[in-house]
């Protein structure tokens, strides 16, 4: 490999881990020195919040049911891939068929003709529900990839650094419906 093919190779996975790091602060973040998170910077309740044992396509009707009917258009319903096909692409009629049969729809997968998003971040059991519009986040650059060869010059070492200011929040908290699944 030649070293501009390498440092085009670091360039992108740098900026590969910067993306992961912000899609994981808009799920969890904190809101100390980082975004505020869905999952952290909402105060979930029973107004908000479904709790089961086991997902039932009922379930996702109750969670379309709790939204304000002025934020459903644009709505979907974000999940991990793992309860997505663990859980929710699994469930059956009366009958034993798959109430999902088309699962996919030109690439994106639907439920109830809301959008499913996939996101790792969200762990296992947990489905959002909502208008990702009004999660707001703020990124005023891009990632700035940066090389300095001057600390390891002695030992021919190379640093690079990705760096990114990026903030955010939910904007409308109650735009959002979680639902939980405790085994």
């Amino acid at each position: 490999m030649t070293v501009s093919a390498f440092e085009n190779f670091v360039t992108a996975e740098l900026k590969v881990s910067v993306v992961d790091a912000i899609g994981q602060a808009i799920i969890n973040g904190t809101g100390s020195g980082q975004p505020s998170g869905l999952l952290t910077g909402i105060t979930w309740n029973a107004a908000n919040t479904i709790t089961v044992t086991a997902i039932a396509s009922d379930t996702m009707l109750q969670a379309i049911a709790k939204l304000n009917p002025a934020y459903t258009d644009g709505a979907k319903f974000a999940m991990s891939t793992a309860t997505l096909f663990n859980s929710v692409y699994p469930l059956k009629d009366a009958t034993g068929a798959y109430l999902f049969t088309n699962t996919e729809s030109g690439g994106q997968h639907r439920l109830f003709g809301f959008e499913i998003v996939l996101d790792d971040n969200l762990p296992a059991g947990v489905i959002l529900f909502g208008n990702f519009r009004f999660h707001g986040a703020n990124i005023p650059q891009g990632a700035a990839v940066e090389v300095s060869r001057k600390i390891g010059f002695t030992n021919g070492l190379i640093d690079y650094r990705a760096l990114t200011i990026a903030d955010g929040k939910p904007i409308v908290p109650a735009v959002f419906v979680k639902i939980e699944v405790y085994a």
